[in-house]
Formats: structure tokens, sequence, C-alpha cells
């Protein structure tokens, strides 16, 4: 239905019913995103946040009519889409407990400025975010260093593998007695990993990168053996292979709600909020195909 503005219109309408719904709750207090004996030291990332445009090359092979008995002739279509450079979060967080805990990361990348050039005002407001991960890891008593590559994001996924592409592997598991695995492309929705960054500019795009770190004993609603396999991957936007929602917080949480003082934030030590700029590189474009 994206060619359907009819449909748009009612996806806007639900969505302000939602926010109105929002907007109604009580926003959160300190002991409720506070995880006591958890705090974040610093944050930061590793590689550029640098975005640029690929040529990529689609296979159409499969969608052309065939008839019996004529040849299929190879159909490929190319397109200018955009692209980043991998990169990692490097976060240093430190366990004060006596006791290794189970820590939900939550990640998010906000603007600083709307469309109009206007500066957002996180004081007193909605912060106006989109995710870029979710993931639970361990923290053992004491400083622990923490990595996250982008490309494990719980948000995206790969690009689907080519229909000939398909039929090749297909035909070399039948033929060598192998198996067929294609278990990196079974995760039920996300947004492509080539897009988790936005388009940034020349000179640099300012954002805030938000870190919340919440107690997952409480948020998961697995098992903590179960909390390694990631819950097959995108699990932030529809669950578990589409069924199970895995966190018992609310989708966005703790930006689901607006702050009543941007001091909330800053003096919750769990919580940080650093600035990172996301650039533009026109010079580069890299030729990909399917």
């Amino acid at each position: 239905a994206t060619r359907d503005p009819t449909f748009f219109r009612l996806h806007k309408y639900m969505d302000n019913i939602f926010k109105e719904h929002k907007d109604s709750l009580h926003p959160y207090t300190h002991e409720d995103l506070d995880f006591t004996g958890v705090d974040i030291e610093n944050l930061g990332v590793e590689g550029p946040l640098r975005t640029y445009f690929e040529e990529y090359e689609f296979d159409l092979r499969n969608a052309v009519d065939s008839a019996e008995g004529i040849e299929d002739v190879e159909l490929h279509a190319n397109v200018h889409r955009l692209n980043h450079h991998d990169f990692k979060y490097v976060a240093e967080v430190k366990n004060n407990n006596d006791n290794e805990v189970l820590a939900t990361f939550r990640l998010y990348l906000c603007p600083e400025y709307d469309n109009n050039g206007e500066h957002f005002d996180y004081s007193n407001s909605h912060w106006h975010c989109i995710e870029m991960d979710k993931f639970w890891k361990k923290l053992s008593p004491g400083p622990n260093h923490v990595e996250r590559k982008s490309s494990d994001s719980s948000v995206t996924v790969p690009d689907v593998p080519s229909f000939q592409s398909l039929m090749d592997a297909a035909d070399e598991a039948v033929s060598s007695g192998g198996s067929f695995e294609m278990h990196d492309f079974e995760r039920s929705c996300g947004i492509p990993n080539r897009m988790l960054l936005p388009k940034g500019q020349k000179d640099g795009m300012e954002f805030s990168l938000f870190l919340a770190i919440t107690d997952g004993s409480h948020d998961l609603t697995h098992t903590a053996s179960d909390m390694d396999a990631e819950h097959g991957g995108t699990h932030s936007h529809c669950g578990s292979h589409g069924e199970v929602y895995p966190d018992k917080r609310p989708m966005g949480f703790p930006l689901d709600r607006s702050f009543p003082d941007r001091r909330l934030v800053d003096e919750t030590t769990n919580i940080k909020v650093i600035h990172v700029h996301v650039y533009h590189d026109e010079s580069k474009f890299a030729v990909v195909g399917q």
C-alpha cells in the first residue's frame, strides 16, 4: 500500500491515537529507570559514522514470466542505494554489586535538529529517536568493557539472497549431500542492515547517542540461557520469529514517554548520552550485486 495516500492517512490517524495514549501515561520516575549498582562510566563509537551511496545490481530472473521450452535469460536492474561503513559501540560499565547481573542494553540515535533546522528541546519533551540496537549481556562485578558491532544489530536484516543463488545453494547441497543452511535469512522483520545509519552530511549531521542499561533479570521474558541466542535477531521490532516479544518493557523504553525534566536522564547513572556526527562521503561509490 506504499503508493496509496489513503493508507498513510489511516496510518497517521492510528499513530496519533497511540501517541495520545502514551502522553496520557505518567512519566517515568528515577525508580523506574534506575538499575541499582550499574554505572556507565564512558560511551563511544569506534569506526566512522559515515554513509555513502552504492550501485546495487538486482537479479530479476525470477520476476519474469517463463514458458515451457524457452530458456531463461539473465535480467538485472541497477539501483543507487544508501549504505554505511561498519562501526561498533564501546562502553565502559561498572557493576558495583557483589554479584554478576544480567543487563539489557538499549541504544538509540536522536537528531539534534528537526527538518526546519530548529533545535529539539529534550529538556521537557519526547525524544525523537530511532532504535539502533537492543541486546542482553552479563556484567561481572567491577569494571566491564563492552563492545557491540553495528552488523550485530537486533533491528536489521541482511539482503535477501537472489533466486539464482538459492537455486545454486540448493543444488550444491543435493549434489554434495550437505545441508541447506539459510539461518542468516530467517528473521521475521527488520530494516536493511545498510540503513541502520540515517544519511549524514558532508560536514557532519549532529545526533545524540543514547544508551540505557536496565535490569535484564526483570526485562527478559525468556530464561537467561536463551538470552545468548538473541531470539533469532530483529526481536526489537516484532519479537522472536514474530511470536513472543522477549522484553517485559514496552517498545522504545525508556524513550516511549516524555521526560518531565532532562535532569532525570543526566542524574541516572545507568543512562549515558553523548554527541556524535554522521558524515556522508560523496566521493565513495561502491558497486555490489546479489
